[in-house]
């Protein structure tokens, strides 16, 4: 089991990651391919892949903030 405060912390730590930390480290990534020599073939397809993870990522913060709200609106002490 795990106390309520510990799983706040922790789903807050995941959602501050999936918010903060990886859009910007791979918009930082997308930036360096883009002035990099590769192909525009290839730079594309990298672009392409990118944006889906970015994509990917906003999904997974709202999914953290649902159960941020789900276990503060709980009676439960422990999870």
């Amino acid at each position: 089991m795990v106390d309520r405060q510990e799983l706040v912390g922790m789903l807050i730590d995941a959602l501050s990651f999936e918010e903060i930390t990886v859009p910007a480290r791979l918009e930082a990534f997308l930036r360096e391919v883009r002035d990099s020599e590769m192909n525009e073939t290839t730079k594309n397809e990298i672009e392409r892949k990118i944006r889906r993870m970015i994509v990917e990522s906003t999904r997974h913060s709202k999914i953290l903030t649902k159960m941020v709200k789900r276990v503060m609106k709980s009676g439960q002490n422990d999870f």
